[in-house]
Formats: structure tokens, sequence, C-alpha cells
């Protein structure tokens, strides 16, 4: 015999009233298969935040001064690390490498070919779950030996 199943949600509110929050949401969900109590169907954590968002990173430059290498620079901020991501198209970023996720002002990529445009940008972030836009995007090319 099949017991029928239902399912109950309930909406969650969050209030900010102080700048700079986050909060971790976790919303379950659960059913009642019968008469044997609810059971735990599916979980699922969020993050929201009213946080200012940082600041883009600025002086940003790729650049050629070695074979088989582009060098990616920024001026980096105390206590932001950095996602830096490559494309082989300005304008399509779903396929994106990331070449580096780091604290400090540069990252050097050498996974390329000599003579192919690579472009990059650059992300400002921080453990809170607070970012900044993407920078404008940066082409560099590699050149051969």
């Amino acid at each position: 015999r099949v017991t029928p199943f239902s399912m109950k949600m309930v909406p969650l509110q969050v209030a900010a009233t102080t700048a700079n929050q986050n909060w971790r949401l976790q919303a379950i969900v659960q059913g009642e298969w019968g008469g044997s109590g609810f059971v735990r169907l599916a979980e699922q954590s969020i993050y929201i935040s009213n946080a200012t968002r940082l600041d883009v990173p600025s002086n940003c430059s790729a650049s050629q001064n070695q074979p088989y290498q582009i060098q990616v620079t920024w001026s980096a901020t105390p206590g932001i690390s950095y996602e830096i991501q490559r494309s082989n198209d300005p304008n399509l970023w779903h396929n994106a490498i990331l070449v580096g996720s780091l604290v400090g002002s540069s990252v050097m990529d050498t996974d390329v070919k000599p003579g192919q445009a690579y472009y990059y940008r650059i992300r400002a972030f921080q453990k809170n779950h607070t970012d900044s836009e993407f920078s404008p995007v940066l082409t560099g090319i590699a050149l051969a030996p």
C-alpha cells in the first residue's frame, strides 16, 4: 500500500538593521511519509549579506615579459583575496579558467601558447562572502622565444 506524501514549506524572512552583516540561511524541506514522521528531503544553505561591495581591482595589466608567460598584475589591498580568470574570448566567461585565487598583487600564467591572445579579469573577495565586480577585461599575447 502506498501512503500519501505531504510537504510543507515555510517562507523565511530576514530584516537587516546593521550594515556589514552576513547571515547563513539554512532551508530544510521535510515531508511526512504516511505515519512514519517527518523525513528530511532536501537541505540548502545560502549566504546573504548587506555588506558593502569591495572596490573593483585597480591598476590592472597583463604583460608579456618572458616567452610562454603572461604576468597579470593589480594593486592589492591588505587582507583582500583576488580571483583571476582567463578566457579565449573577451565576451565569453562561462568556461573561464581559474588562473589563480590568492592574496597578492600578481600571478604568472604559464599555460599559454605563443602568438595567441588571452583575456583576463580580476575580482576581489573576502571569506565573509563579500566581493567586487570584475575588473575591465585585460588582453595578453604570449611571446615566442
